[in-house]
């Protein structure tokens, strides 16, 4: 009979240190926070930009939340990877190692659709079209700007 011992302990595990379990488990209650405030924030861009709260808005925000949990994602497993002392240097790290692969990320999402505005159908010129740019704009704003920093300050 096979016990989990015997497989070894988990790679990432064995690198973590004491202060980075607190700081993973921080950095997963941020990206819940922050994936909230992203729906938010798309929720109050539908409603200044005059569109109606449908089922297919609705469908976009649960896309929404796998798009922001990506690029805060990223940002945060790097964050807590890094192995060094100070959270502003963490951060720096982060963002060096892996903030222009998320911004990419990001871009290529929003390419995607970038020529929806040209489209006849109401459905793809204006719902579909705003909802991704809003969920590019501010999953890439709270993954690359808010995120790093929140976890610099939280960082001991």
């Amino acid at each position: 009979q096979a016990n989990m011992a015997d497989y070894g302990p988990h790679p990432h595990v064995g690198e973590m240190y004491d202060g980075d379990a607190y700081v993973f488990h921080s950095g997963l209650s941020l990206i819940c926070v922050l994936d909230v405030q992203v729906d938010f924030n798309i929720l109050a861009c539908y409603y200044y930009s005059d569109m109606s709260y449908e089922f297919l808005t609705s469908i976009i925000l649960v896309l929404a939340i796998g798009f922001s949990v990506d690029y805060s994602a990223h940002i945060a497993h790097a964050f807590v990877m890094s192995k060094k002392s100070t959270g502003n240097a963490r951060a720096t790290e982060a963002l060096a190692t892996i903030g222009r692969s998320v911004l990419c990320g990001g871009f290529s999402t929003w390419l995607a659709v970038a020529l929806l505005p040209l489209s006849s159908a109401y459905l793809f010129r204006v719902v579909l079209f705003r909802s991704i740019t809003f969920t590019v704009i501010f999953g890439l704003f709270h993954g690359l700007c808010v995120l790093p920093v929140l976890l610099s300050i939280l960082y001991r």
